[in-house]
């Protein structure tokens, strides 16, 4: 079954107002018949959060269950391998949001910048980076969101430019500072080009209709999107490649390389948000999420997966059968 993302008009509205939170964690639903939604965990700040919200509308707006991962502190006090095991058995994929603070340098190997805030929730940092493990190693969907893509880079050894306007020459990635006129996020700022032959070009597909300020038609594969950021990738980690790049150069996507080892799986790192819907491949990529998940979901249950059994999501032997399973059922598509 096919299924197509729903544009929603709603996103200035969500900005100005608010949207509706996700579920806490303690109302996940049983994960038993075939034909349910699939539950997406959104880890990040807070329910308050503008990005959070957005990002539960458009989950939402795709077919899915959002799930708020936050509280991280009283999440992990019984263990953190505990807390992960447990959470990532309930999901069918893993959403990880931005973060006010930066990736400690020294993670990287690198000295901190003098424009480096470096974050303050060590839990939280601890938590995401434990659970974008187990999920990768699970073959679960991820998307990683602007700090979220920073810390899926960081993970496999990357590394980060840790001050854009050194590379650029002015602050207009951040267009939310005070020096930009805190533009809104539903507004796009710059122009991102999606590189041919990736996963993210397949996924975005054509998106007619976008025109620059000159009333100018835009190339293929360039799109106009939001930016809120003075971080970005500088290496990307050895199994991934690049996705997307601004027009001033900045690594604004990275997905796996098709050969390495999370090639089948749908794993997406975005330095902009789609969830406020800057463009039409906000809700293409969160309805791409969404179907990967259902997959995800609809294979686990084939194999026989306990939804609730916690050792799921790490247990090497599962996921390698689940991933010949989603290819078999892929090749059986194919010739269709």
């Amino acid at each position: 079954m096919s299924y197509s993302p729903k544009i929603s008009l709603m996103w200035p509205l969500d900005w100005i107002f608010g949207s509706k939170k996700a579920e806490p964690a303690s109302a996940f639903p049983m994960l038993a018949e075939d034909d349910r939604q699939p539950v997406i965990g959104i880890s990040g700040a807070n329910t308050s959060s503008k990005s959070v919200a957005a990002m539960v509308s458009q989950i939402r707006s795709a077919g899915a269950i959002p799930v708020f991962l936050g509280n991280h502190a009283p999440r992990i006090k019984d263990g953190l391998e505990q807390a992960v095991k447990a959470d990532m058995a309930r999901l069918d994929a893993l959403v990880v949001m931005g973060n006010d603070g930066d990736i400690d340098p020294a993670k990287y190997g690198k000295p901190r910048h003098e424009k480096t805030n470096i974050e303050t929730d060590a839990a939280r940092a601890a938590y995401e980076e434990a659970a974008l493990g187990a999920a990768l190693e699970a073959g679960m969907p991820v998307l990683g969101v602007c700090g979220g893509m920073q810390r899926l880079n960081v993970l496999g050894s990357g590394t980060l430019h840790q001050h854009v306007p050194d590379i650029v020459g002015d602050n207009h990635h951040a267009q939310g500072a005070k020096d930009q006129g805190e533009i809104a996020p539903f507004v796009p700022v710059q122009f991102v080009h999606v590189e041919e032959g990736t996963k993210l070009a397949a996924l975005a597909g054509p998106i007619p209709g976008l025109y620059t300020p000159q009333n100018q038609k835009l190339p293929p594969g360039w799109v106009p999107e939001n930016s809120f950021h003075h971080q970005a990738v500088d290496e990307v980690r050895r199994d991934f490649r690049v996705a997307a790049m601004s027009d001033d150069g900045i690594i604004e996507a990275i997905e796996p390389k098709p050969d390495s080892k999370y090639g089948r799986q749908f794993v997406l790192g975005v330095q902009w948000h789609p969830e406020f819907g800057a463009s039409m491949l906000g809700p293409k990529i969160a309805s791409g999420l969404v179907q990967a998940a259902r997959e995800y979901s609809i294979d686990r249950q084939k194999m026989g997966a306990n939804p609730v059994d916690p050792a799921m999501a790490i247990e090497g032997e599962n996921v390698a059968r689940l991933m010949a399973a989603r290819q078999q059922r892929l090749e059986a598509v194919a010739r269709r």
